[in-house]
């Protein structure tokens, strides 16, 4: 059994704007920021509301390398963003954008990488593709696949 990826978002948007965030940081368990963006992020948070700063993000595969091929080698992530009611949050899409379009959120690049760590382990990234191999059948989402 599988839960809805895009309830589980709708409940942490909820949860940040009652906890009286300003600005929303949306990162998944299995990813890490580097380590400059502890330096850079009062920066960018204070520039305009109207941002979603995105982060180039790097699917490791060792402890020391990444991905660079197909869909991964421009991979960019806007994950840092104002904070909105959760009720506006529509995406029905398996890893939708975390905001939607008529906040009409300008899409910049923070400079910065954010490091996806989950697909180090070779069985895992077995694991992923038959997952998503259920999951998106079709190749709607990756026409490449998930190998």
């Amino acid at each position: 059994m599988f839960s809805s990826e895009p309830t589980r978002r709708r409940a942490l948007l909820a949860a940040a704007l009652e906890a009286g965030a300003d600005w929303i940081l949306a990162m998944d368990p299995d990813e890490r920021l580097e380590n400059a963006v502890a330096d850079q992020i009062g920066q960018l948070t204070s520039r305009s509301r109207r941002i979603a700063w995105g982060f180039r993000t790097l699917e490791m595969y060792t402890p020391d390398s990444y991905r660079v091929d197909g869909p991964w080698g421009q991979k960019m992530q806007h994950r840092l963003f104002s904070a909105y009611h959760p009720d506006r949050y529509r995406s029905t899409d398996l890893h939708g954008a975390w905001f939607p379009e008529d906040l009409r959120l300008k899409l910049r690049d923070s400079g910065l990488n954010l490091y996806h760590l989950k697909m180090i382990e070779p069985k895992r990234r077995a694991a992923r593709r038959d997952l998503y191999n259920h999951l998106d059948p079709d190749r709607r989402l990756q026409d490449i696949g998930y190998d």
